[in-house]
């Protein structure tokens, strides 16, 4: 019965959709194709990536952003989030690298988010060793319809994943 309310639901919300190709609302795409995540994201005209990313495995949702900066992994830096909405501080941790940059995760997540979901643009600067700051920005128009999608549809295979593992760990005592 959950099953079947599930698929219900899956096939009325996603019934346009393909998971095999990125959705596009506006400026800002999702994607739930990736067997590990699902992610809503811009690019900008830089080629600059800012996106929230959902893992199936634990449920957790973090924002990332690539501005171009080479940083040692794990490293904290203090940056300005700018809004046409507001402005707030923020903390930039350095990742991996990917596509030769390091990806930043962007604390706190809900100021973050808080952004995101309700400004049009949205500008970070942060400080450089020599004494000048890298700016970089990006368009929200369509971010909050994405990453609603996106949310929804990671929930719901997260779900699914797990009622699967439940299912293949009961069969194992059979």
């Amino acid at each position: 019965m959950r099953n079947s309310i599930l698929l219900g639901l899956w096939s009325l919300i996603f019934s346009p959709i393909s998971f095999s190709q990125a959705q596009i609302s506006k400026d800002w795409h999702w994607d739930l194709s990736y067997s590990d995540y699902a992610y809503a994201a811009t690019v900008n005209s830089d080629g600059r990536i800012l996106g929230q990313y959902c893992y199936y495995a634990d449920g957790s949702c973090v924002y990332l952003v690539s501005l171009g900066i080479l940083c040692e992994s794990g490293a904290e830096y203090p940056s300005i989030l700018n809004s046409n909405t507001g402005a707030v501080d923020v903390r930039l941790i350095c990742g991996d690298k990917y596509q030769g940059e390091n990806v930043f995760f962007i604390k706190p997540f809900d100021d973050v988010d808080n952004i995101v979901l309700t400004a049009s643009t949205i500008g970070f600067a942060v400080a450089m060793e020599e004494g000048t700051f890298k700016v970089v920005r990006f368009s929200l128009l369509g971010s909050t319809h994405a990453i609603k999608m996106m949310q929804l549809g990671a929930e719901i295979i997260r779900k699914e994943k797990s009622e699967n593992q439940q299912d293949v760990k009961s069969e194992e005592y059979l």
